[in-house]
């Protein structure tokens, strides 16, 4: 449980790291994908502790690398995606924004 805490604090100081910009000549850098999870949440009834489970969704993410359109600066950015717009990629293709 602790590694997996880890894993997602670590996770979401990257998501910090990377700006969300209005990028151009997008190019995949990375792909993600988290199976459905379910963590347990200790909630404390004033005697013991409950466990009540939190369900997690399928999630796919895409890093994408670009040049900001206005400063011309490299840029990364994390797009959550479908499945199908997931399986359509991969690492070095162009990515195109809607």
């Amino acid at each position: 449980m602790k590694k997996q805490i880890l894993i997602l604090l670590l996770f979401l100081m990257l998501l910090t790291a990377c700006r969300a910009k209005s990028l151009t000549d997008c190019v995949v850098i990375d792909k993600e994908y988290t199976p459905k999870w379910v963590q347990l949440m200790p909630i404390y009834n004033g005697k013991s502790f409950i466990y009540m489970p939190v369900v997690h969704s399928d999630r796919w993410t895409i890093t994408i690398e670009g040049k900001e359109a206005e400063s011309g600066e490299k840029h990364c950015q994390v797009v959550e995606v479908t499945q199908s717009v997931y399986d359509q990629y991969n690492i070095g293709d162009e990515y195109k924004q809607e």
